[in-house]
């Protein structure tokens, strides 16, 4: 069963920053994950910051796509993306 989408201001701010390659291939996993949201085992990340108790990552090539999942609503919001490299510091900013 396939989840609505829902994308935040940062995300999309972001996404203006990262190549058009990488943004079509970021937006097809994003697709992808929510057309498999029920099969797939969301992994949380450890140790958020306050307010992103919840958030889930996901990989896709040298970047995070951070989300949330809402289960009742069958939705997926999509906070941001990050570098992988970066080590989540731009949580806290």
């Amino acid at each position: 069963m396939s989840s609505k989408l829902g994308y935040t201001d940062r995300f999309k701010e972001t996404l203006n920053d990262i190549s058009r390659e990488d943004t079509i291939r970021i937006l097809k996993k994003i697709e992808w994950i929510a057309q498999n949201a029920d099969q797939l085992q969301h992994e949380r990340i450890r140790n958020p910051p306050v307010g992103l108790e919840r958030i889930c990552k996901y990989r896709i090539g040298p970047y995070r796509v951070l989300y949330w999942i809402e289960h009742v609503k069958k939705e997926i919001i999509v906070y941001d993306v990050i570098w992988r490299r970066g080590e989540y510091k731009e949580l806290y900013r």
